[in-house]
């Protein structure tokens, strides 16, 4: 494969290899692990999302596709169903860094995926080492500080909060989390030394403590270069960059509240005006290609920002595995709620998404498709 003709080409002849869609799995079904032992993360199996995207890929035309539980037992059932790709729906089973540990796997067994390389999954789901990375390609992210209760003592790490913020309010956050769980804002030190003792009992993990910007949250979508659209394959040359959106706080809502609390409807969310806002738009895509680019990304992330009280921007975190539910009525996702303004729908995009992944490995990693290239 050297070009989108090329691609053209091949994605028509694809429909009969064997794709399974990963969801994470449960750690407490026997077998699905040796020995149970904490997650990192706040746990969700994403089951439901990944049945949208089988159903999606079965409607593109995809005839052999499957849905595999991210657990002990996922490298017997790819060989079970002579998998020819893995797309990672999956936030890990259990331990810490899970969002890494199947990706791992497949690279081992020499199976290709949709997904995140075990590396750039790792630096986008742990926050502190992802603001460091902004830092380092000139991307503005908020101040903050770790609390690391290896390191410091609360009261030790306090003192030093104190000499880099001077006052507040605060953020005080998981290092690893989603859905803004676990997530809490603190007026004053004392507030925020009680706000870190429970983010830890909760996540027993880092707390990353940040300033808290005051002004307008925001949140911009970027995937692959390789669009289908109208029903055909283009290279857009560029990160595709999408879905620049403005979440509507209420008047009382210090940070959006989380999705498994309250689902994301039209009202929760609107696309940022393509006329009227071309300046934020502008900046948005700016942010986001400099994090897809200087991080080698290869697929789908979410970055969320947040303005301060003078409307600059800065980068609180990225999604390493936004939701891609399928809309339905008024329930929408983060990502999904642009597809429109670019002529995409929820199809086009699944499709768009999974043709990324195989350019790439076609271009770049030839040999480990050479079994989706024997069979085409």
């Amino acid at each position: 494969m050297n070009n989108i003709s090329d691609l053209n080409e091949i994605s028509n002849k694809m429909f009969d290899i064997n794709i399974a869609v990963a969801h994470g799995g449960d750690k407490n079904t026997k077998g699905s692990v040796i020995h149970v032992v904490p997650y990192k993360r706040s746990f969700k199996s994403y089951e439901v999302v990944a049945n949208d995207i089988k159903n999606s890929l079965l409607r593109l035309g995809f005839k052999n596709v499957s849905l595999l539980a991210d657990d002990a037992n996922i490298i017997e059932n790819i060989k079970k169903h002579d998998i020819d790709l893995v797309w990672l729906n999956t936030g890990g089973t259990q331990g810490k860094n899970p969002m890494s540990h199947t990706p791992s796997i497949l690279e081992m067994l020499g199976i290709p995926y949709v997904g995140h390389s075990p590396l750039a999954t790792n630096i986008l789901d742990s926050k502190h080492i992802f603001k460091h990375m902004c830092n380092s390609l000139g991307v503005k992210t908020s101040d903050f500080a770790i609390w690391n209760e290896k390191e410091s003592s609360l009261d030790d790490f306090m003192a030093k909060v104190k000499t880099i913020f001077k006052k507040g309010p605060f953020i005080a956050k998981p290092i690893s989390g989603r859905a803004s769980l676990s997530v809490y804002h603190a007026e004053n030190f004392k507030d925020l030394k009680e706000k870190c003792e429970k983010v830890f009992e909760e996540s027993n993990n880092m707390v990353l403590v940040e300033k808290y910007l005051s002004g307008k949250e925001y949140c911009v979508a970027v995937s692959g270069h390789i669009l289908y659209q109208k029903d055909k394959f283009i290279d857009k040359k560029e990160p595709f960059v999408f879905s620049e959106v403005e979440r509507m706080l209420e008047p009382e809502e210090m940070i959006f509240t989380s999705m498994d609390t309250k689902t994301i409807t039209a009202d929760r969310s609107r696309l940022v005006d393509y006329f009227k806002e071309t300046e934020i738009r502008k900046d948005l895509k700016n942010i986001a290609t400099r994090i897809y680019k200087g991080l080698n990304l290869s697929t789908l992330i979410r970055v969320d920002v947040r303005a301060d009280e003078k409307g600059e921007l800065y980068v609180l975190e990225a999604n390493p595995k936004p939701d891609l539910k399928m809309p339905e009525e008024d329930v929408v996702s983060l990502v999904s709620i642009g597809f429109e303004e670019h002529g995409l729908s929820y199809d086009d995009f699944i499709f768009s998404t999974l043709m990324n992944s195989v350019y790439a490995y076609f271009i770049n990693e030839p040999d480990t498709v050479a079994h989706i290239k024997n069979k085409l």
